[in-house]
């Protein structure tokens, strides 16, 4: 198990993870971020706010950033 870090990021604001979570591999880690992503993103939807540019930064222990998960990559509009 791995310890990743699932900071966000909304334009210039930033929001630091300092707990993190524990996860397999950088894949489990992201299906988390994602899934995390859409509980926000229905939360914004409910408070009528605007969704703006967040994202889900991924570092790993070592503080390198892994991966970047833009939570309009989560919402389904057909």
């Amino acid at each position: 198990m791995a310890r990743f870090y699932l900071h966000i990021r909304d334009g210039e604001s930033w929001l630091d993870d300092i707990d993190g979570i524990e996860a397999a591999n950088l894949d489990l880690a992201l299906e988390e971020a994602a899934l995390s992503a859409r509980e926000i993103l229905a939360e914004l939807v409910v408070e009528g706010r605007v969704i703006g540019d967040r994202s889900f930064e991924v570092f790993g222990e070592d503080g390198s950033l892994l991966a970047v998960l833009p939570f309009r990559q989560e919402l389904r509009i057909d």
